[in-house]
């Protein structure tokens, strides 16, 4: 029983290092080990995700984080890694639907917010009411962390996107 804990410890501990490393392609073989040892845990099962996500196994990612949905469906932050993955993948109503979903289970979601203003860019959509939440958020995000780079980005591409360029370039350069 100790062999197997200290095994699953040091399997885990592997895991961290390559992903701080960025090896994620050691991730993913650590990872399916374990998870093919009967191990789900969600951490694990997030990490795998993340982990093919930025090897570009879109398919693989996907079907990791609708397994985590299914455990957790009040994940906001899995349907805000799905959303990340179609906008990976240029698919933005899919990008769309799962930030609003990321929203609906966590309204002060800044990185939801901001890749749905991303995304109402690029296809043209974008609506001043959704500009002037993703700048409240920003704020209070930057309220707990001041010096919080996508709080400031959000901060000054909504000062920009409203017209208010001057204190949007001073945003800016404290990036």
């Amino acid at each position: 029983m100790l062999k197997t804990v200290n095994n699953l410890a040091s399997s885990i501990n592997l895991i961290e290092k390559n992903l701080s490393l960025q090896k994620f392609s050691k991730v993913e073989r650590y990872a399916e080990k374990l998870i093919n040892k009967g191990i789900n845990d969600l951490w694990l099962l997030n990490v795998l995700a993340i982990s093919l996500a930025k090897q570009n196994k879109f398919l693989k990612a996907s079907k990791y984080f609708h397994s985590i949905l299914a455990v957790d469906p009040e994940g906001y932050n899995s349907h805000f890694n799905l959303a990340r993955l179609f906008h990976d993948k240029g698919d933005d109503e899919k990008v769309i639907e799962f930030c609003k979903k990321s929203l609906k289970k966590h309204p002060d979601h800044l990185g939801s917010v901001n890749l749905l203003v991303i995304t109402n860019i690029k296809s043209g959509n974008l609506s001043k009411p959704l500009i002037e939440k993703q700048l409240d958020i920003a704020k209070r995000t930057l309220i707990k962390d001041p010096f919080n780079k996508l709080g400031l980005k959000c901060i000054s591409y909504s000062l920009a996107e409203l017209g208010d360029y001057k204190v949007a370039l001073n945003t800016l350069s404290k990036i």
